[in-house]
This record gives C-alpha cells, structure tokens and sequence, in this order.
C-alpha cells in the first residue's frame, strides 16, 4: 500500500545557529539558542504527527557538522542518528572512577608512573574518552599515539626512581639530567602533545561515525520521538519541553556541530528519499543564513517535477516587521542568500486550503494571489506556527478551519467557480451594477455563521436592486452603499493591492471600468478569439475621446500573472463568462470590497457562534454537506470510514468501527 505521508527535516547546525533569537521568552533568565529552537519545533512536529496514528515516514538532515567538505571529511549527516550515536557514546564514558580506570588500564600497557599527570593535566571527560576508546576494537593505533605523547616521566618514571644517590657522580648528574628533563617534558606535553593527540583521536573516531550515517534513514514518527526523548533525562521526559530539556538534549550534539552551512549537500541527499510511492511529500527547511557550498536554487525543478512541497523558515535575530507575512516576490532590500531562499519555497494559490490555517492565525498573505511557504522567524512562537502548517493539534483552531473549509467550498469565489455553482448571469439592458453589488453582498452575508433573519438569495438582491434603478444603469457604489448599510455591512473603494488580499481572504471584490466604443470593440474582439486569453494594454487602442461607457463585473481571483473576472454576458462570453487581465491599469479598474467586522454582527449572530463552539455542536451536523461522504482516518484503529458515519461533536468523536473515542482533528480527513 502506498505511503500516505513523508516528511523531510533539514536543520541547519552551523556556527550561527549557536545564537539565540535575541528575543526573551519566558524560559529562563536566558534567550534558548536558534537551535533548542529547532529542536523543541521538531518534537512537537513528531508528538503531533504520532498523535495521529497514521503511517507517516520522517528523515531528518543536520547540516553543519564540524568536518571539512574539502578534505573529503563528512559535513552533513543524520540527525536523529547523530542524537542517538550521541547518546550511546555519552552511556559509554558515563563511568564511575575515570581516572582511575585510565591509570589501570595504562598500566596494563606498562605505563606505571601517570596517575600524576592523569590527576594534574587530564579532564575527566578527556580520561573517560581515552578509557572508552580503548575499549572500542580498531583503535589500536590511536591509543598508541596518545601513549607515545605522554611525558616521559609517565613511562620512564620507575628507571629516575632507581637512581641511586650513592652511585658515582657520572650517575649522579646522569640522574639530575634525567629528572630535569623529564620535569620539563612532563610540563610541555601536559598543555600540548597529550591533549592535541586525545582530541585528534577524538575528532578521527567521530569522523568515521558521521561517514556512517551521513545518508538519512527515514523512519516511523514514533522512532524518531523515542530517540530525541532519549536525549533527556528520565527525571525530565515528561511535561513540557522547557529550557532545561532543550540543555540536555542539545548538550548531547553540541559538540559536533556548528560547522559551515553546506545546505546543497544537504537538499542533494534528502532528493532521492521522495520517492514516487507517497502521496504528499513534504520538505521542512529550517536555516539561518545562506549555503556556503553553492546555489540551493538549483534544485527548485527537480522538487517541483517530484511535487515536493517545500517549506523555508529563516532564523533571524533582526526586527520584522510584519513577521506574520508572506511573499511572492523578491524583495528588493534582501540580500541574495535571503532571496534565494525566498526562489526554493513552494508557491501555492492562496485559496489552497494550507492557508487557511494561517488565515486563522492573522497571517498576511501575498497580494499576488499566491504565497511562498518562506518564514521569516525572529521569535520562536512564529517558529511553532510554522509547524502547524504541517501538523495542526488546537481543537479550537481545527473548529475555525473547518468553518473555513465551508467558507472554500461554498463561499470561495475561485471554488464555487470549479464546481460550477457561480453561473455568469446575462444581463438585460444596463445592470450589470445589479449582478456585481448583488453577488458580492451575498457572499458577505454567506460568511455570517446563522444569519439573523430571513436568508437572502442572490436573485432576492438582484431583482431589489433592478426595480428601484430600473435597467438603464446606476452608480455601483451607490447601490453598494445602500445596501450595504441595509443589511449592517462595509464597503470600501480599495486600491489594486487591497483588492487583492480581499480576495485573499475569500471575498469577491466589486469592480468597475469604463471604455470608448472603439475600445469596447478590441475588449469583444479579443475575447472572441483568446477565450483564455489575457488582456494586455497593448490590445486595446490608444484613443483621446472623453466619451466612454462604464460596466461592472466581480474580481473572483487573483494571480502573479493575472487578474480574473467574472462578467455579466452570459456563460458564451471568454472562459466560461469569465475573462482575465494582466492588471487594473489595462482598464484602469475601481475596486469596492464588501466585508464586516465583528462588531458589525447583531449580538445573537456573535452568540451564535460562540454557543456552536462552547457547546460542542454535532460534529457532523456542522461539516459541509460536500465533506460529509470523504474518507475520515481513525486515530484509533487507523480505519477510514465516510465522515457521516462517526458519531460525536467537536470535543469528541466516536468512530463507528472500532467505537473508540477521540478528539477529531482536520487532518484526519482525506480533503488536504
């Protein structure tokens, strides 16, 4: 059967990652470093996904580890292998008596004379690593070199003793030499020779362990929670993941890392774990700075051909803004590190659902119509909102996409526009004001959980409208403006960029324009033989008439490339009666959002949804009727049943197979 899910985790652990956020947080008297950041973002990504209960695979790369690219040492590695060869090789110097075993075993290689010098110059962890390697098979040669390094007085020290003061003076300052010279050496290689062997040795064996587990090992989610969890203390393994598990997890890995930042080497050897078999393929890139080992940009391709998603979080210590913001486009005050980051995220449509739970969480989303999953992150709570891009576990957050999930399916201009259930109207005479007010009134009123009153429909407003400015024309903002206020809503003229993050956030935006006849014959004409085509300024010719004749049509959607529209000929017009233009100036476009805040809500109408979400609504009774027959996951038995068929509301949910109950989450179903 093929894999549902896998997730793919690149953390950069080079020298800047050392830093903190520079921002206090509440752990403690200090900041947590970029990377507990990381690490504490990662564990809960796992705990959330294992929640689940559903077959999802994990890798996880950690590039930046100590070696040298150019010498062929190994620089990027796994990281929950790393973790765990941490741990075992912390179990394995955990001895009692470090010193004291490495003297015994010295002398068992007839170095009788260095506990001295083992007690004087030797830490005990650099004795507990000695000791540890030479328990180790293969280890001949470096044990050897650090025995060569002692001073002589470690391994001669019993030949000084035997001098006999009475021997004749030839002995006598032969002795003296001889002790002289080894008080010397013996206080030289204590700072030097001894120390630099231990580390070479040191940085030789760990070397050769990063070569085996340079390549990443995808596994269960659960696996990988057991080995971050084994990195901390069994006193501290439960509970909250505060400061002080962050300590004893990174104090495992600490002294490997903080390298150079050899990000290629990294995303070249993730590539080939996205294979063909699973579904949804996710990359989580999480950096605080630019590749020092060439272009990441040259993969962006090859992860769109293999459609991998792939998600870059930027650690920065500087001021943001506006960190809750996506982008499209490059910014022009970035520097090239930062834009290329920006070039290797996956661009989606802001309609995609994924939005929706930033919507939820007061994030921005790029005017363009489509949004980079790149983060910009200075805090670590915008670090955790990534992480619930890819695993949401906040009921009450859930409860909210799912409204969302409503507003997509039967609110969503660009939805209701697949599924055919917005039909461009055919005016008769001039009201086309009347299709445009009445729609988009209409799609405000539908985001209006148990509207006061009677339900208005579409054709309601419409025909309202028609009878009272008749159809020879009208002003669509006054049309706007009286109804609006009618039935307790805004409407604002807006500018293009504002027009464009309205529809952003699932409103239909009013839209008016105005040309001379010769120009209205180009707008048919092109239509006509481009049904798909987009209207450029170019298509249209220059005239210096004053006399021009105005229409109003809806923006439905929004793109990099193009603005598309919904008008009121009918469906033979362009695409469906829908049409698209390169930007508001080709026609030199008004744009009139229609929207409501909170405080324009009748107090039954906010008691009404409040109610819904404290009581616990029926969970079915509250899905889409379009939702209501996909596949739900059980958490339980893993089982997939139509979602109609679980019995339960919000706060919990009783599977109707194996008749356990759960707290039901959006990722169960199979619509994402």
């Amino acid at each position: 059967m093929d894999q549902e899910t896998i997730i793919g985790i690149l953390v950069d652990v080079s020298g800047s990652m050392q830093e903190s956020l520079k921002i206090n947080v509440g752990y403690g008297d200090n900041d947590i470093s970029r990377i507990q950041t990381v690490i504490k973002t990662i564990l809960d990504i796992f705990k959330r996904e294992a929640e689940l209960h559903i077959a999802k695979k994990v890798f996880s790369l950690a590039f930046g580890i100590y070696g040298d690219e150019e010498k062929g040492e190994t620089v990027v590695c796994d990281l929950l292998a790393l973790v765990r060869l941490s741990v075992n090789l912390k179990t394995q110097m955990d001895i009692p008596n470090r010193k004291t075993n490495l003297d015994r075993f010295l002398k068992s290689r007839e170095v009788m004379d260095a506990k001295e010098y083992i007690n004087k110059h030797l830490t005990s962890e650099e004795c507990a690593f000695i000791y540890a390697l030479s328990q180790r098979e293969g280890n001949e040669s470096k044990i050897n070199e650090i025995i060569e390094s002692l001073p002589f007085v470690c391994t001669h020290g019993w030949l000084i003793q035997d001098v006999n003061n009475e021997i004749d003076g030839f002995f006598i300052m032969l002795s003296n030499i001889g002790l002289s010279f080894a008080k010397k050496a013996k206080h030289e290689m204590s700072a030097t020779k001894t120390k630099k062997a231990a580390n070479n040795a040191k940085r030789d064996f760990m070397l050769n362990e990063f070569k085996k587990i340079e390549h990443p090992n995808v596994v269960n989610i659960t696996e990988a929670i057991d080995i971050l969890e084994s990195a901390q203390d069994e006193e501290t393994i439960n509970g909250k993941l505060d400061k002080e598990k962050l300590d004893k997890i990174l104090e495992h890995i600490e002294p490997y890392i903080y390298g150079c930042t050899p990000m290629c080497k990294a995303l070249e050897l993730a590539k080939p774990l996205f294979s063909a078999h699973y579904r949804n393929k996710i990359l989580f890139l999480i950096t605080d700075g630019g590749a020092t080992d060439g272009d990441p940009t040259k993969f962006v391709q090859d992860f769109k051909d293999n459609n991998i998603t792939v998600i870059v979080c930027l650690l920065t210590a500087t001021h943001i803004k506006n960190p809750r913001q996506l982008h499209y486009k490059i910014e022009n005050r970035w520097p090239k590190w930062e834009r290329n980051m920006l070039k290797l995220a996956t661009a989606i449509d802001n309609v995609h659902p994924l939005m929706s739970i930033l919507l939820e969480r007061g994030w921005k989303l790029a005017p363009e119509g489509r949004s980079r999953l790149f983060f910009q992150a200075n805090h670590p709570d915008i670090v955790s909102e990534i992480g619930d891009i890819i695993s949401a576990d906040n009921n009450d957050l859930v409860l909210n996409v799912i409204t969302r999930a409503y507003l997509d399916e039967y609110i969503n201009p660009d939805k209701l526009i697949e599924k055919k259930e917005i039909q461009p109207p055919h005016q008769k005479g001039g009201t086309c004001y009347a299709n445009s007010a009445a729609y988009v009134i209409y799609l405000s009123l539908k985001r209006i959980y148990k509207r006061e009153g009677q339900e208005v429909t579409f054709d309601d407003l419409r025909k309202d409208m028609i009878n009272k400015y008749k159809d020879k024309g009208a002003v669509t903002k006054k049309v706007l403006d009286e109804y609006c206020s009618k039935y307790n809503l805004k409407c604002a003229e807006v500018n293009e960029t504002e027009a464009k993050i309205a529809v952003s956030k699932r409103r239909a935006v009013a839209t008016i324009f105005a040309l001379e006849d010769d120009q209205w014959n180009d707008f048919e004409n092109f239509y006509a033989s481009n049904k798909k085509g987009i209207l450029r300024k170019c298509h249209l010719r220059h005239t210096k008439s004053n006399k021009k004749s105005g229409h109003a049509v809806i923006l439905v959607k929004v793109t990099p490339e193009y603005l598309l529209l919904m008008n009121s000929w009918g469906s033979a017009f362009a695409d469906d009666g829908f049409f698209r233009v390169e930007n508001a100036a080709v026609l030199n476009m008004q744009f009139f959002d229609v929207f409501w805040t909170v405080n324009d809500l009748k107090k039954e109408e906010k008691a009404a949804y409040y109610e819904m979400k404290k009581s616990g609504a029926m969970f079915i009774d509250k899905i889409p009727a379009s939702i209501k027959s996909l596949p739900y996951t059980c958490p339980k038995c893993t089982r997939t049943s139509p979602a109609n068929t679980f019995a339960g509301h919000f706060q919990e949910a009783i599977c109707p197979k194996c008749e356990q109950r759960f707290i039901p989450l959006l990722l169960y179903f199979a619509m994402f």
